[in-house]
């Protein structure tokens, strides 16, 4: 099945930096700063919709445990490519349909992900699987 952004998962993070330009990292800073402010290193965090890695990576480099959920399987190629070395867990799934026996302390799906959510049937049950995969007094 081919997902958004299979084809153009090599230039993904491109297309975003051309088409946005300072906005773009701007913008990725704060991310970064807000989920800072939410969470401290070493606290474990999934990330839906991680596409490249553009804030697993960056999460993983400050010391957060991260798991990055991806529907596309290109999309986490590039993340795997991009992140070689680093302690970073890829899972292919939808946000709607992932498991794990792991715990998080802060689950996101940052940006557009719930776009990707086409009924009220799969937000509920994406809802309930973040939920469902949190620590008692985790974060959405």
């Amino acid at each position: 099945m081919t997902r958004p952004h299979d084809s153009w998962a090599e230039v993904y993070d491109l297309a975003y930096r051309e088409e946005l330009g300072e906005f773009y990292e701007h913008l990725h800073e704060r991310t970064l700063e807000e989920i800072g402010r939410i969470v401290s290193p070493p606290a474990s965090i999934v990330d839906f919709g991680a596409g490249t890695g553009r804030l697993a990576i960056p999460l993983s480099c400050s010391g957060y445990r991260v798991t990055a959920v991806e529907p596309s399987g290109p999309m986490l190629e590039q993340l795997r490519k991009a992140a070689k070395g680093l302690d970073i867990t890829c899972v292919q799934s939808t946000m709607q349909d992932f498991q794990s026996e792991m715990r998080f302390d802060l689950a996101m799906c940052v940006f557009t992900v719930v776009i990707y959510l086409l009924d009220e049937s799969q937000l509920r049950e994406a809802l309930r699987r973040a939920s469902d995969c949190l620590v008692p007094g985790g974060k959405l």
